[in-house]
């Protein structure tokens, strides 16, 4: 018996008007696949932190206490106290993680390690204590310290980083007060 070779069928091709139609078309095709592959992706994040909670409890430590992830926390934080604040409400949040990591970087070169920029002493970064979520904060923990409560977190030149007991100490005081008690 011989064998037929029947031609590939093909699909029809849409034939576009113009090139923002087909631009449009693409635009949300892709949109569609994203938003399909990103929910299938966060399902199957949820069943593996669901069957393996004890290894995603550890790995969450784990990047936390690294100094990008405390960082990333610590940025979180202060965006979310921005938009909380009512002096602040109404100004855009200018403040980018990449400002933050940088500014950092540069009091760390400054100062020849992590290190307090009022004491001098180490800083840790640290976000759980004993390795438990929720245990208390640690008093040489890393903290954005704002230098003019006025201005807020949007300028990075008003930020410096101190321990967290000394942030604590010295929160709500002016710059002639925190002269004071370093004296």
């Amino acid at each position: 018996m011989r064998k037929i070779n029947y031609p590939a069928r093909r699909a029809k091709r849409h034939v576009y008007k113009n090139k923002e139609e087909m631009r449009e078309a693409h635009n949300i095709m892709s949109r569609d696949w994203k938003r399909k592959n990103y929910l299938r992706h966060l399902e199957t994040n949820r069943r593996w932190k669901k069957r393996n909670q004890e290894k995603y409890q550890a790995m969450r430590v784990r990047y936390e206490n690294s100094l990008s992830g405390f960082m990333r926390s610590l940025f979180r934080r202060i965006r979310r106290d921005h938009h909380k604040d009512p002096r602040w409400k109404n100004e855009t949040f200018t403040l980018t993680f990449k400002k933050l990591w940088n500014h950092l970087h540069t009091q760390i070169a400054e100062l020849g390690g992590l290190f307090c920029s009022f004491t001098g002493k180490p800083m840790t970064h640290r976000r759980y204590a004993n390795k438990k979520p929720n245990s208390g904060a640690l008093p040489d923990n890393l903290s954005a310290h704002r230098l003019n409560n006025e201005i807020g977190y949007n300028d990075v030149t008003n930020l410096t980083f101190v321990r967290f007991k000394i942030n604590n100490r010295i929160s709500g005081t002016y710059l002639s007060d925190m002269k004071k008690t370093f004296e």
